[in-house]
């Protein structure tokens, strides 16, 4: 922690970046999804088996604009295509939802990424009974 506030930024990224791999398995739900944030921008894939289990948890995927929703989109937006039935889902509510606005860049750089990796579909997903 204490490092995180030293004056090289070399030596607060490795801070950071170790702090936030600890507490992916932090109690609290608002410091756990953030450090899934980080990591998943960074493309730190230990955030992969929480990200996970948080997207298949009670709560899901509800809110479109929190932290899981964005360590979702990086990582699928990276062409992984184990996030691809998430983006799909996301892709249809925010057509749903927003038909006359275009998708953020995030959602719509994951959407392409799991097209063009055989992942994202419409087609491929519904028959998968996702």
């Amino acid at each position: 922690m204490e490092l995180s506030g030293d004056p090289a930024p070399r030596v607060r990224d490795w801070a950071t970046f170790g702090l936030g791999s600890q507490i992916v398995e932090d109690p609290d739900e608002d410091t756990r999804v953030e450090a899934l944030r980080g990591l998943a921008a960074r493309g730190d894939e230990r955030a992969i088996p929480p990200l996970l289990v948080e997207l298949d948890g009670p709560k899901g995927f509800q809110d479109p604009d929190d932290a899981v929703d964005e360590a979702l989109l990086a990582f699928a937006a990276r062409g992984d295509t184990r996030f691809c039935r998430y983006v799909e889902a996301r892709r249809r509510s925010w057509e749903v939802a927003r038909p006359d606005v275009s998708m953020p860049d995030l959602l719509q750089r994951a959407v392409d990424a799991c097209r063009r990796h055989g992942g994202g579909s419409s087609e491929r997903i519904v028959a998968r009974g996702a």
